[in-house]
């Protein structure tokens, strides 16, 4: 984590426990655009299309068609957060 917000969920140098078990509607994981080369914490809705919505209500919430081959090519789910170390 490499930032402060004003009301962050991280905090800069918090150290974050990762899984890399199938995300599930509901949890929190790290995606990966492969457009921008950024990577974004993200609470993972399994809607149509699937939402990435921002933990604290600041920044892009992200829409993905997943039945768009195209739009799923564009993001690497890298892992679900399962705890964080302060």
């Amino acid at each position: 984590v490499t930032s402060n917000h004003l009301h962050p969920v991280y905090n800069m140098g918090d150290i974050l426990l990762i899984s890399r078990r199938p995300i599930r509607d509901g949890d929190t994981g790290i995606f990966m655009n492969k457009e921008n080369g950024r990577a974004y914490i993200r609470k993972f809705y399994q809607t149509e299309p699937c939402k990435l919505e921002p933990l604290n209500g600041y920044g892009e919430t992200f829409y993905v068609d997943s039945h768009s081959k195209e739009d799923m090519d564009k993001w690497i789910k890298f892992g679900v957060v399962v705890a964080k170390i302060r």
